[in-house]
């Protein structure tokens, strides 16, 4: 009865654990690469295994401050804006420090007279900001469709879940087809297009219901399709833009810190709502104008369809 009370809601976060049980079982018989076990044979990894986590230990307090200044009731608006700025670039610098720190080390081992370093920081903030805007958008706006179609349809039991039903099935769809379309069009135009679309969808969910029905489902669907598409085009274009040696780590740095990002703007929603006094359309339809930002950052990025990767 307890794992089964309110809908069930504990079972649902079991299973949101497989993925640590399978990182488990990755952990216990993927082996290391022979070469990285050979330099921790001679010990010339563990000099600087700690200064670099360092880096990401400072990185990580300083993203937990931030979600204080959002989080601690009373605080004066101007103390969580300054606050957030002042933690961002600890945390970026915290989180960027030993992917810096690696390049340095490899530019020393190849003999390099160019050091690397500035341009793969360059294209990592970039890769951060693309994969932000993305992030952003969902979690600010779409993620909240389900909470006000339940506050639309007055508390219907049903509600609510076929809301979210609606939307995942759209992401679902929409992560292949964005991914296709990438390949038809071109990355820069595909994120420049789901951009104007994102706006579009988001405007027609909150500004042209104002009940619960099918209408609102078929909206949300639309909407969840075109605004989750992102998440089909950043594992494609993200590993297009960096050499083999910072690949994994430019990807993954690129899309996750796009997490950082939008939880800043997740956590404004409802001081923006109670602040302005306006519900879920207003603040949601305005969150949505951070995609304005991605429709002008795309073009500083490079279009890499039909072209070899980096080495």
């Amino acid at each position: 009865n307890w794992l089964t009370g309110n809908s069930g809601w504990r079972i649902l976060m079991l299973f949101g654990t497989v993925p640590a049980l399978l990182t488990f079982l990755i952990r216990l018989f993927v082996p290391e690469s022979g070469k990285w076990q050979h330099e921790n044979q001679k010990g010339a990894t563990t000099h600087w295994q700690t200064r670099d986590l360092i880096g990401v230990l400072i990185g990580m307090t300083a993203g937990c401050a931030l979600i204080a200044f959002w989080a601690i009731p009373g605080l004066h608006m101007l103390v969580r804006v300054s606050g957030t700025l002042v933690m961002l670039v600890i945390v970026t610098v915290g989180y960027l420090y030993p992917i810096v720190r690696y390049v340095q080390r490899s530019d020393a081992a190849e003999e390099r007279t160019d050091s690397s370093v500035g341009k793969i920081v360059r294209t990592l903030l970039l890769a951060a900001s693309l994969s932000g805007v993305a992030l952003l958008g969902t979690w600010g706006s779409i993620q909240w469709v389900p909470t006000w179609a339940d506050e639309l349809s007055n508390g219907e039991p049903t509600a609510k879940a076929y809301t979210q039903m609606c939307t995942a099935s759209g992401a679902c769809i929409g992560c292949v087809l964005a991914a296709l379309s990438g390949d038809w069009l071109g990355r820069r135009i595909t994120y420049f297009l789901l951009c104007v679309g994102s706006i579009a969808a988001t405007f027609g969910v909150y500004q042209l219901n104002d009940s619960y029905g099918i209408q609102l489902l078929v909206m949300a669907f639309i909407a969840g399709t075109i605004t989750a598409a992102f998440y089909g085009w950043l594992p494609l274009y993200l590993p297009e833009l960096f050499t083999t040696k910072v690949r994994a780590t430019g990807q993954g740095f690129g899309f996750n810190f796009g997490r950082i990002l939008a939880a800043i703007g997740v956590l404004q929603l409802p001081v923006v709502m109670t602040n302005l006094k306006v519900g879920y359309p207003g603040a949601c339809t305005a969150m949505s104008a951070v995609y304005v930002i991605g429709m002008v950052l795309i073009w500083f990025a490079p279009e890499t369809k039909g072209k070899p990767l980096p080495t």
